[in-house]
């Protein structure tokens, strides 16, 4: 019976074997269709984070098929699963009137709940108790006044306690215990959108109340990531292999399809949405790191250990051929390697593709924090590509 068994999952085998072969695969990273929904980026302002009571709006960014609905709902409860993880639970619909759909965006807004916090009072009545009472009495939180306090109120009299300071003249040490506290009273919300009625997005937002603290050099706000510039780099092939994008000379090009100032991109440029495609050149999806034209422009903030680092843009590339281009075959499309601010561009195969949009979504998160709220960006540009004819000459042979 088993070489029987063996007999028939190797016929089986065999068969789902032939069946790939002849398949297509529909997409590779990054690649977007017209055919499904496809999420490019969300992005929260103001900021990507809130405290109990703020409003958030969310712009959330799709491409393929055009999204005609959404359903959308938040939960701040989380379950402990039989396997050691939380999950969110008890879901509520978000009802916003003033919400919008476009066929590649989603706009709405939501509150955070005021009681968000209402659970956390043994912990917020322990973290109150390592602030002396000196401190805590100029604003109606001694030990005594907080014996009468309900357990759910705890955590709202705490915000008012840490807001409600100008720590422009306090002491570094206060400083300190304060950003501590604010960031140990931190959480997350959980938001589910779907789109079109089955398409599915989770994002998480963080809930702390960093945002309102006014002075404090050792708390940190999550800004939206602000690249400022994005095109493609054209970089001429070299006997040595390149050991970074970052070694250019002369023969190399950056095409600059997004610059919020011209000035900040360094070496040789072109601001022009046409990039001809060639032999003898490598080609990247190229973006700001973060630092551009010799400035610094990321958040920075300080680690569980003290030390004050920048954060690091993360990126991600997605692609579309234009309309009429993009039911052609996708293992003829270009492809990028979808990660990196200087992420490798593999020309199309088919010179037929001309237009194509690309978006960037860059990312920035701090590390060595509790609940670091995660920011988003999406910059959106168009380039027409153009082939020599000894690069249409080479393709048409394969």
């Amino acid at each position: 019976m088993p070489m029987k068994n063996a007999a028939g999952l190797k016929n089986l085998l065999a068969v789902a074997a032939a069946c790939l072969s002849c398949s297509q695969f529909p997409t590779q990273l990054g690649y977007i269709g017209e055919q499904y929904v496809q999420t490019v980026g969300f992005v929260f302002t103001p900021l990507s984070e809130g405290a109990p009571g703020d409003t958030i709006r969310l712009h959330a960014y799709f491409a393929g098929e055009p999204v005609h609905s959404y359903a959308c709902s938040v939960s701040t409860q989380f379950s402990m699963t039989q396997y050691g993880s939380d999950t969110a639970v008890n879901f509520k619909p978000v009802l916003d009137p003033n919400a919008t759909v476009s066929p590649d965006s989603i706009n709405l807004s939501f509150v955070i709940p005021p009681d968000f916090f209402a659970a956390a009072g043994p912990l917020v009545k322990a973290l109150l108790a390592t602030i002396p009472d000196s401190l805590k009495a100029l604003y109606g939180l001694d030990s005594a006044a907080l014996k009468s306090v309900p357990p759910a109120q705890l955590a709202s009299l705490a915000g008012q306690f840490l807001t409600a300071i100008d720590y422009s003249t306090a002491d570094t040490s206060f400083c300190k215990l304060a950003a501590h506290l604010a960031e140990l009273l931190s959480g997350q919300m959980v938001l589910h959108l779907s789109a079109n009625g089955g398409y599915t997005i989770i994002r998480n937002i963080t809930v702390r109340y960093n945002s309102h603290i006014r002075n404090n050099p050792y708390v940190f706000v999550n800004k939206n990531p602000d690249p400022w510039w994005v095109g493609i780099l054209k970089v001429r092939n070299r006997k040595q292999q390149l050991l970074s994008a970052f070694e250019r000379d002369s023969g190399d090009t950056i095409f600059c399809l997004y610059a919020k100032d011209t000035s900040v991109v360094a070496g040789p440029k072109r601001f022009t949405d046409t990039v001809v495609i060639d032999t003898g050149f490598t080609y990247y999806a190229a973006g700001d790191s973060g630092i551009a034209g010799g400035m610094d422009h990321r958040d920075t903030v300080y680690t569980n250990e003290g030390v004050l680092i920048p954060e690091i843009y993360s990126y991600l590339w997605f692609y579309q051929p234009d309309s009429g281009t993009a039911d052609l075959n996708p293992q003829n499309s270009l492809t990028i390697d979808g990660r990196g601010y200087y992420a490798s561009i593999a020309p199309p195969l088919d010179t037929a593709i001309h237009g194509v949009t690309i978006w960037a979504r860059v990312s920035e998160s701090a590390s060595g924090v509790l609940n670091p709220p995660v920011s988003v960006s999406v910059r959106q540009v168009h380039v027409v590509f153009q082939y020599s004819e000894k690069y249409a000459s080479i393709v048409k042979k394969k």
